[in-house]
């Protein structure tokens, strides 16, 4: 009798732990699911060009402060700047996906997540994102 008793108590224990498992394995699911799909949010940004052309992609956000002080500088730093920035920069299509790293006010980082330039990273100003 007490080994039926024993057989009956490991059997009701081994069903209530594969109730937490599953439980456990519900959860671990549910997880990744958010996780996966708060990534794939993140990448829903744009680059944005006035006129619909093209945007300057800088390779660091010096260079894109820079380039923009001369801008507004204008007479021959503004010339100049402008110049400089299609030498120093990389021009991508406006509507092209990117993922925004990081963002202030004065410039965002990206990486281009689709079209002919997947894979570059640099800087735009704020204003060229969507």
């Amino acid at each position: 009798m007490n080994q039926k008793k024993e057989s009956f108590t490991t059997a009701a224990s081994l069903r209530d732990a594969a109730r937490r498992n599953g439980l456990a394995a519900t959860l671990v699911a549910a997880v990744a699911t958010l996780l996966l799909a708060g990534a794939l949010a993140g990448c829903s940004h744009k680059l944005v060009a006035p006129g619909g052309g093209v945007v300057r992609v800088y390779p660091s956000a010096d260079a894109l402060g820079k380039m923009h002080q001369m801008k507004r500088e204008g007479g021959a730093m503004g010339m100049l700047g402008e110049l400089s920035s299609g030498l120093i920069a990389k021009e991508v299509p406006a509507n092209t996906p990117v993922r925004i790293i990081s963002r202030s006010p004065d410039a965002a980082e990206i990486e281009v997540t689709g079209g002919p330039n997947k894979g570059l990273h640099g800087f735009v100003a704020p204003q060229d994102l969507d």
